[in-house]
């Protein structure tokens, strides 16, 4: 079976970051775990492998995952290891950490590129993702050490081509929108998009509640407290992610214990772990293929058999929905379908998204 044809064409389709025509910027805005479709979920669990190295503020990632994972064959399940090389395992987590590190250190500090070279060396590796977070390093670094982060990273994706480096920035520390930790994530950002590389922008998730509602300029923290009263110290103050739980009692981001700092998750409130999850797994699935993103992008759709999302193909070809997600084959694809053919030009159209149990992706051959 070919593969589908979307894996070739959307930005966030290739495997490798090293090459990229687009970067991948995964921040507050992607967290919203309800528009991933269950076949990209699938894609992710099929296609990758990841290796993850971490001290305690990059466990807030994975503490958000556990919290979706359910049983196994539910949505968000995954397969986890606690440390090491788990050969056929979605998550090595810490798997860095057994070559030799603990996280990406500080002032150019380099132990975690080693480990990640003694872990890809490892028998039998077989991980296709790997991801390091930061401590408190990104708080007190300087232009120089970023740089060697970032060349370290690059170099790194120059050897192992067929691996998907993560970036990723550090975490707040209620300097706010002047202070040296936001210069050095805008550095790190910046590098991102003019070089077309995949960044988990840990910051930013955590600098929003999910109503989009932003806490940065008001000194925002790693543990969510904010100044709320306008001295420009958040310590002691208002917690954003407290609140919007106690707020939104049966939502899935406030699934854990949200009534405390390090109530389970590490340093922070589990509405902020939860992002994070969410935020992980928008990431693979865009990496994977999905399109993500604002609607109305183009789909080509010349081969045999593609695969497409919500609605569309093009016009005047019949097309058998064979089905896939959590619907079932139907034969009323039209009743669901916008077919628009654009400027007569016969293999490119364009979709609009239906409401409702819909927004699934479809398995489709024409006939």
């Amino acid at each position: 079976m070919p593969k589908p044809l979307l894996l070739c064409l959307l930005l966030c389709s290739a495997l490798a970051a090293l090459g990229r025509d687009a970067p991948l910027i995964v921040d507050h805005t992607c967290t919203d775990l309800a528009q991933i479709p269950d076949y990209w979920l699938d894609q992710v669990r099929a296609q990758f492998l990841v290796g993850y190295g971490h001290t305690s503020h990059g466990s807030q990632l994975v503490s958000g995952m556990e919290n979706f994972r359910g049983a196994v064959g539910s949505r968000y399940y995954y397969t986890s290891s606690g440390w090491g090389l788990e050969v056929g395992t979605f998550l090595n987590d810490e798997w860095g950490n057994a070559g030799g590190a603990g996280d990406l250190g500080s002032y150019g500090d380099l132990a975690w590129r080693v480990a990640t070279t003694n872990m890809l060396a490892e028998p039998g590796n077989d991980r296709n993702v790997v991801m390091w977070s930061w401590c408190g390093g990104v708080s007190a670094n300087d232009t120089a050490g970023i740089n060697t982060y970032l060349q370290a990273m690059h170099q790194l994706e120059q050897i192992y081509t067929n691996i998907v480096f993560i970036y990723m920035t550090g975490h707040l520390d209620g300097t706010g929108t002047n202070g040296g930790l936001h210069v050095r994530n805008n550095q790190i950002r910046a590098y991102c998009r003019a070089n077309n590389k995949v960044l988990f922008d840990f910051a930013d998730i955590e600098s929003y509640n999910p109503d989009g509602e932003e806490f940065l300029s008001r000194f925002a923290t790693d543990g969510c407290e904010y100044d709320s009263n306008g001295d420009e110290n958040p310590w002691g103050d208002a917690n954003w992610a407290i609140a919007w739980a106690a707020a939104n009692p049966g939502h899935p981001l406030s699934v854990g214990n949200n009534s405390c700092v390090d109530c389970g998750c590490a340093h922070s409130v589990y509405v902020n772990c939860n992002l994070k999850g969410s935020a992980f797994w928008w990431m693979m699935a865009r990496l994977a293929g999905w399109p993500g993103g604002p609607l109305g992008a183009e789909i080509h759709c010349a081969s045999d058999q593609v695969q497409v999302g919500w609605s569309s193909l093009c016009t005047g070809t019949v097309y058998e929905v064979l089905g896939t997600g959590a619907l079932a084959p139907t034969s009323n694809w039209a009743a669901v379908a916008s077919f628009t053919n654009r400027g007569g030009h016969t293999n490119t159209c364009s979709y609009s998204m239906p409401s409702g149990p819909e927004r699934y992706f479809y398995r489709l051959k024409k006939k």
